[in-house]
């Protein structure tokens, strides 16, 4: 099991500094009760694999056996405005996800990338690898995307995108067993954003193509 719990200075300035700051994009925070709505068409959708240039260096964070194969977890950034989210399945090439749609490369969506894992891990049935990925530019992002391959890291899906209670809350843990998984985030006392601190669990079906918010923080009973 891989975790990525490394505080990037730019995610971190942006935590301690800039509690009321916009999220990736310029937007206004996400509203706090948000709920996750996967897109009907999204689960499944097959991720863009761009294999890593010359000028892009990214270091090895872990690893899984899965049967005969090896992926190894890669990340990094080729500056401040940029991060991805790679891999290498045995000695093949260096390759990184690009969650970006056509249509959005097409109209020159910048950056590049920005977004990194946040945690990788093997399903129960032993085949299946599952990431969660977060934005990792300037700030953490508003949103957490469910991502999945069962062919040993060749090809990987997009199973859901899960709207953070707020842009601030941070991946916190991925539970999967063979009838439920569940999803994790924890919102630190932000100081005046206008969100409840706490712990918000999203539960689904193995496979990871139906979350639904199981639970939230919510104000104590007064005595």
């Amino acid at each position: 099991m891989f975790s990525s719990r490394r505080l990037h200075l730019p995610l971190l300035a942006a935590i301690l500094f800039a509690a009321c700051a916009a999220p990736q994009g310029g937007t206004s925070p996400p509203n706090p009760v948000a709920v996750v709505t996967p897109k009907p068409s999204l689960p499944g959708r097959e991720i863009r694999l761009v294999e890593v240039d010359a000028g892009l260096t990214l270091e090895e964070t872990g690893s899984f056996e899965v049967g005969d194969d090896t992926i190894v977890i890669l990340e990094g950034s080729r500056d401040v405005t940029s991060y991805y989210a790679g891999l290498r399945v045995n000695d093949g090439p260096a390759r990184w996800l690009d969650l970006h749609t056509a249509e959005e490369r097409a109209e020159g969506a910048t950056p590049e990338s920005g977004w990194g894992w946040a945690h990788v891990a093997l399903a129960p049935d032993g085949r299946m690898v599952v990431g969660v990925l977060d934005w990792f530019v300037e700030s953490s992002g508003a949103t957490l995307y469910v991502v999945t391959s069962d062919d040993g890291g060749r090809t990987w899906s997009l199973r859901a995108e899960i709207e953070k209670p707020h842009y601030m809350a941070l991946f916190s843990e991925l539970v999967l067993e063979r009838d439920r998984w569940e999803l994790t985030v924890r919102l630190d006392d932000c100081g005046g954003c206008d969100s409840l601190p706490g712990d918000t669990v999203w539960a689904s079906s193995p496979g990871g193509d139906n979350w639904r918010r199981i639970s939230e923080p919510t104000v104590p009973d007064r005595p």
